[in-house]
């Protein structure tokens, strides 16, 4: 994950790779600041063994946001081998 924040607004780039045992095919990612959902991006399905990279600029978030998690959610009824691999959790400064 590469990211950056200025003021109120935080511009992201990431890959998501599915390296499970089945394809996933509704899938999002949910961008949160302090645990409050500010963003969710569809990217649709992705395939056993396949990447998608997302590229997002300028999301708001409250300007006292100390902490930004990207939290990737397989939307359909598949269970997921494990969920805490679908988590990255960002210390952010303004600048």
């Amino acid at each position: 994950v590469r990211a950056t924040r200025n003021g109120r607004y935080l511009s992201f780039s990431t890959s998501v790779s599915n390296e499970g045992l089945a394809d996933a095919p509704y899938v999002v990612l949910m961008v949160l600041a302090d645990g409050t959902a500010v963003k969710e991006l569809s990217l649709e399905g992705i395939a056993v063994g396949s990447t998608k990279s997302v590229t997002i600029n300028n999301i708001r978030v409250p300007s006292e946001t100390n902490q930004i998690t990207l939290q990737v959610l397989n939307r359909d009824d598949t269970s997921d081998l494990d969920i805490n691999d679908n988590r990255v959790d960002l210390v952010t400064k303004s600048q």
